[in-house]
């Protein structure tokens, strides 16, 4: 997952190695605005594919993903049911 302080960072590393004349990135500037600006829907792209990654596995799936892989080797979700039992308690 990368986050958008992250991304901002990679913005403006590349964007220095191809023009060295502006320095100002301090907060509040303009091109500083403009790369936090596109920074934060590429975080939220990072964190939509990194949901669908986790879903394609078991291990990691959740909810309606979950379902899913289960329904590839035929096992369906039960309705929850309250459980039942007995419990002892003893000293040692």
């Amino acid at each position: 997952m990368k986050y958008a302080s992250d991304i901002y960072q990679t913005i403006r590393n590349k964007f220095l190695t191809l023009n060295q004349a502006i320095t100002n990135f301090n907060v509040g500037s303009r091109i500083r605005s403009l790369f936090e600006a596109v920074a934060l829907p590429i975080e939220e792209i990072w964190f939509r594919i990194d949901s669908m990654y986790q879903g394609l596995f078991a291990a990691t799936a959740r909810t309606d993903d979950l379902d899913l892989r289960a329904l590839e080797l035929g096992v369906q979700r039960r309705a929850a049911q309250k459980a039942t039992g007995y419990v002892r308690f003893s000293t040692c």
